[in-house]
Parts: structure tokens; sequence; C-alpha cells
């Protein structure tokens, strides 16, 4: 009988469960699609370092799915008690007719149970499809393709997904059994009577407020406008600037409520125009009373947005700056020895001179690089005795240049260099066009994102540069978006081009040897090279005393592994917890209407009675509800803007970002989901507000 009532119950209230039901199946959806990527990466062809990558990026998800099911349990209960709220007087009723409050209890636990396996159910088969679609967008950001398209199914992401959930739902229906049993019958029976008082703060406290509250966020913004994301982190500044963010979000909402309803009042024939009057102070009402709440979600709006826009730029930032990074199929580096002094000297016992060619080294161990090389370039580096505070940090982006400026005062910051004939070299070997330079010119190669545009200014001022007292005019004034090893550090400030004479006479810091593989199939060779260079100088016994003729190198195939790794990641942590997080603001804002509507079908009925027509009624709760989605929204919006242009500095050391692209499809993103809710509520708010005839 109690099951027959319970399964009645839920069939009559469909509408009450609706965005609980909603809310559910989207969490299910989203838990399972990106838990399931085990599943989805045994359709593709990887290599073993992607398959590493793979791994990592399912452990990754793991650990995160462990929080996303704290937020999603915190939401699911945050739903069920909109449920019990507008539900209290018919559970008084049945306590009046003689239901004891455990049977009550478990109709409502059986109501619980229902719609939470129905929603599991549907989630996990809606959650089957969309990873199906999942499958190809992992393929292409693991840079693959799929060996055969076959139906996806991950038993693991399955049970993980019920068994999280169904620890959820126990919670849930804990809650819903100590939630009957503390509330007395009385106040269940007059639950829709029992209207919120709302708090009304003078104006003066309000303005104050308000004041405060622009001053925090104003001083939070020129701070990190100012310093920049790095150098806020490294001062320990960075947790300053967004606890006053978050102070100042608060502020703002407590304190805006009582000015926006003055001011409303300030236009009589707006004011009193149908039902303006009884909406502004509906809504003022509101977030008087949700002031906090509307703060919390505003920001995690905020946090969303640059979650997911700095997420998905990223990987196209990286694809882009590997474009100018890895032109070579392998790149070493070679330090000169030193000794105890720090004086540059020979290798012990003549081993792996610093001055003979690192192809000839590699020919005296019995390694041909003939056999693996189709071309090979040396670039040496040297230190000149210009400084960056010359005139170059002058073009530095401001927080860059306030970092140079902080943490190097006391230190030199001498402008690396390279000759015209090791350039020219290097550009000929990775494809591209040599460049001239006369005796007294120079030129100017980076790949540093967040310097490009100040070091294309700073030659088209005709600057010139001083070295070793010679001065050098620009003779090449296009900057060359290029460097002459394969690498994935491009944080260094441009490296300086001259002619040869200029270098003449110095010790090279450093040098760089950069080659092509010979074979098409650039794993085969590569895994060939290492075993080589294994055996040659890895035996600390061996005739080279584990000596290896090079301080590190680095390969086009392993950085770009390492940057699908970086880049799966980092799309997916965006997208898991900015769907997730998105999801949680709407459903939040849409239960609160709920319940506001659901609190005032009285008053809504008195306004019937008063000559306002449906239609009428149904507009002004839009508008209600159209604010109240629209405003925290707004203030993330503002937020937003400010992060991402603080943070679109960080992301260009790493490549230049399509800022658009990547707000488009945030944009896209929130229309769907975000409006979705909004909709929804709007919906059945004004089917709540028209049910008394």
């Amino acid at each position: 009988m109690l099951c027959k009532l319970a399964f009645r119950n839920v069939r009559k209230s469909i509408g009450d469960y609706a965005v609980y039901f909603l809310t559910l199946t989207f969490g299910i959806i989203v838990f399972y699609t990106f838990n399931s990527i085990d599943a989805q990466q045994a359709m593709m062809d990887l290599s073993a370092s992607q398959n590493m990558n793979a791994q990592l990026t399912v452990a990754v998800m793991g650990y995160l799915s462990v929080f996303i099911s704290f937020v999603l349990g915190f939401l699911i209960l945050y739903a069920n008690n909109f449920l019990i709220r507008r539900r209290k007087k018919e559970l008084g009723i049945y306590m009046t007719l003689g239901m004891s409050k455990s049977k009550v209890s478990f109709v409502f636990i059986m109501e619980t149970l229902l719609v939470g396996l129905f929603s599991l159910a549907l989630g996990l088969l809606l959650g089957v499809l969309v990873s199906q679609g999942m499958s190809f967008l992992t393929a292409k950001l693991f840079e693959v393709n799929l060996q055969a398209y076959r139906f996806v199914f991950s038993p693991a992401a399955l049970i993980k997904t019920v068994l999280y959930f169904g620890v959820i739902f126990l919670f849930v229906m804990a809650f819903n059994v100590f939630s009957i049993s503390r509330h007395k019958l009385i106040d269940l029976i007059h639950a829709s009577k029992q209207a919120e008082r709302p708090r009304v703060r003078s104006l003066g406290l309000s303005l104050t407020l308000v004041v405060l509250g622009c001053a925090c966020i104003g001083y939070a913004y020129y701070q990190v406008l100012s310093l920049g994301l790095l150098l806020s982190f490294a001062s320990g500044l960075l947790a300053v600037e967004l606890l006053l963010g978050c102070v100042g979000t608060v502020l703002l909402f407590t304190g805006g409520s009582g000015i926006a309803l003055r001011l409303s009042g300030r236009n009589p024939r707006r004011y009193y125009k149908k039902l303006n009057l009884f909406v502004s102070r509906q809504l003022t009402s509101k977030i008087n009373s949700t002031h906090t709440s509307m703060s919390v979600i505003s920001l995690m709006l905020f946090f969303t947005i640059v979650i997911f826009t700095l997420s998905t730029g990223l990987s196209s930032a990286l694809n882009r700056n590997l474009e100018n990074t890895t032109l070579y199929d392998i790149s070493f580096t070679q330090m000169p020895h030193h000794d105890e002094d720090g004086n540059a000297t020979p290798w012990p016992d003549g081993l792996n001179d610093f001055n003979l060619p690192l192809m000839e080294t590699f020919r005296k161990a019995g390694i041909n690089p003939d056999d693996y090389f189709s071309g090979s370039c040396t670039v040496r580096y040297f230190t000149t005795d210009y400084d960056v505070r010359d005139a170059m940090l002058a073009y530095f982006p401001s927080s860059m240049r306030q970092e140079y400026e902080t943490y190097t005062m006391d230190h030199s910051l001498p402008v690396s260099a390279i000759s015209v004939s090791d350039l020219n070299e290097a550009l000929i070997l990775a494809g591209r066009s040599p460049i001239a330079l006369q005796a007294d010119e120079y030129a100017l190669i980076s790949t540093n994102g967040a310097l490009m545009d100040g070091m294309q200014q700073f030659l088209d001022d005709q600057n010139t540069v001083t070295l070793h007292d010679k001065t050098y005019r620009v003779g090449h004034s296009k900057l060359l978006n290029f460097t002459p090893q394969t690498t994935s550090f491009i944080g260094e400030a441009p490296v300086l081009v001259v002619p040869d004479t200029a270098l003449t006479g110095l010790a090279p810091d450093y040098q760089t040897v950069s080659a092509q593989y010979r074979s098409a199939n650039k794993q085969q060779t590569e895994d060939a090279l290492y075993q080589a260079l294994d055996q040659a100088y890895a035996d600390e016994n061996g005739p080279y005393q584990g000596h290896w003729p090079y301080t590190h190198s680095s390969t086009r195939l392993q950085l770009r592994s390492s940057s699908v790794s970086l880049k799966v990641t980092a799309t997916f942590i965006g997208l898991y917890l900015g769907i997730v997080f998105l999801i949680s603001c709407a459903a939040i804002l849409a239960l609160q209407q709920l319940s506001e509507a659901t609190d005032n079908k009285e008053r809504y009925n008195m306004l019937h009675k008063l000559g306002a027509d449906d239609r009428m009624i149904r507009q002004a709760v839009f508008k209600q509800v159209f604010f109240y989605f629209a405003l925290p929204l707004l203030v993330a919006l503002v937020h937003a803007v400010v992060g991402i242009a603080v943070c679109v500095d960080t992301v260009l050391l790493f490549g230049q970002l399509d800022i658009l692209s990547t707000v488009i499809l945030t944009a896209v993103l929130i229309l769907i989901v975000y409006g979705g809710y909004f909709l929804a509520t709007a919906w059945r708010s004004k089917k709540i507000a028209t049910e008394f005839h």
C-alpha cells in the first residue's frame, strides 16, 4: 500500500520532481562519461608513451571524481530539501489521517528511491550514448586515429557511478528521515502560510556595504592586473586578491538589494506599471535573504567560466607552441666542463671534448650519425654585456617587467647572442629561409608569446644594441618566431642574432646540436639511437666512465607526447569541473526560485483576486526569474573578464591563445546548460503561480 502511494505521488508530482530529476540525470551522465575514458582508449592505436599518458588521465579523472561526488552530493541534498519544503503540507495531512512519522518517512524514502533508480537508469543510458561521442574527442586530443569504431562500454565506470550515487542516495534517505522526524505536525500543516520576513537595511548601511564591496573588488583587480598571475602567486598575494574578490562580491550582493529597492521606486511611472512593484519587492526581498548563496553562485560561475575558457584555450596554445619549438627531431644541449672553481676545463682524460663536434664525438664512441640523421646543425650561445634593462625591458608586458625588476634588482640581466651563420644553418635544416646581416646589424629571435608584440615594437622603434663597445642597428626588421632547438622552454628573454665577427674571441656558455632523423619511421629510429647511446655511455666501468657527451636531450616525439598528456588532462579537467559547477549553479538557482514560487502561491492568488490576469502574473514571474538568474551571471562575467585577461598573459608563455573561439565555446555551454535551467524554471514557476484556478 505504501509503495503504491509512493509511486502515485511521484507520478502526480512529476512537475515538482522535474528539476530534481534533471539534475540527477545530468550529474550521472557527466560522471559516467568522464570515468569511461579507460574503455575509450582501447579503441585507439596508442603508442607506449601515449598509453602512459592515457593512464595518467584516467588516474586524474578518478581522483577528481571523488571531489565531484561531494559537489553532486551537496547539490542532490539541496534539491531534495526543496522537495520536502514543497510538500510539507501534504506530509502533514498524511500524519493528520493517522499515518505515523516512520510510515511517512518510508513513503518519502520510496519516492526518493524510485526517482533515484529511474534517473540512474536513464543517466547511465544517456551516459553510454554520450561517451560514444566522447571517444572521438579523446582520439582527437590524443592525436590518433580510431582503429575501427565499436560500441564503447566501461564496466568500471558503471560500477563507480552506481557505487558513488548509491552512497549519495543513502545519505539523502537518511536526511529525509531526520528532516521529517524533527518537524511538528502544526508546522507541516501551516508551512504554506509561513512567510519569510525580509530584513530591510537602511540606505546608509546598504551604500556603505556596496562601497566597501566595490573597493575590495577594485583593489583586487588592480593588484592582479598590475602584478600578473605568476608574480601574484610567487609573492603570496594571489590568495589575498582572491579573498578580497570573494568578500567584495558578498558585500556587493548584501548591500545592493537595499539600494535597488529604493532606486526602483524613484520612477513612479515604471514602478507602478503592471506588477513591477510586486516584482521589485519580491526580488529584493529574495536577494536580501539569499545574498550569501547568490554570492557563492556568482563566484562559482566565475571560476567555471575561467577554468573552462583557459583549459580549452590551453590546448590550442600548446599546439601552436609546438609548431615553433619542435622543428627538429632531436636536440642535444652541451655544457662545457668546469672545475671546482667554475672555470671551463677539458673533460677528464680528454673525454667528450666540448670543442669537438658532437657528431664526431659519437663516431669516436662507435655510433655512426649517418645511420640515424640526415642532417644536423650546431648553435653556440654567448653571454653578452648588453643588459635587458638597457632598453629592452621597457617593451616587456607590465606584469613581466615588474617581475624582472622585483626579483632581479641586484643582478645583471645579460642577453644571450648567437651568430648569424649558426642561425642560418639552423634555419636551413628546419626548412626555412636564411637571413642576411651587415657587419653592424642585428636581429632578434624568440618564441615567448608574451613578448612577441613588445619585441617587434622594439625593432620597429629602431633601437640600437651596444655589444662590447660596438653599436649595432636593426638589420632584420621582422622578429623571428623561431628557436634553433627542440625544446619545451619558451619563457626566456629574446636572443640576439649578430654577425660572426661580434662574437670572435668569446667562449660560448653552451651549445645545442639539432638533427633530423633519416628514416620516416621516427619512433623506431629514436629507440635505436637511444639504445646505442646507452650502450656507449651508460656503463660507468666502460671507456667513457659514465660521462655523456651532452647534458640533456629533447625530442619532438617526447615533447609532443608530454604536450598531449597536459592538453588532454587540462581539457578534461576543465570540461568536467566546468559542466558540474555550471549544473550546480543553475540547479541551485532553479530550486530557490521554485521554492519562492511555492511560498508565494497565496500572494499570486491575492493578485488574481485583485484583478491581475494570468498573463500579467506570468510576466511578473518571468521577470523575477530572469533577474534572479541574470544578476549572479552578470557579476561573474565582470570577474571573468579580468580573470581571463590576467590568465591569458600567463598562457601566452605557452603559445598564442585563440581567445575568441574559446569564449564562443564557453558561451555556448552556458547558453545550453544555464539557459536550459532558466527556461525550465521560468516555465515551472509560471505554472505554480497560476495553479490557484
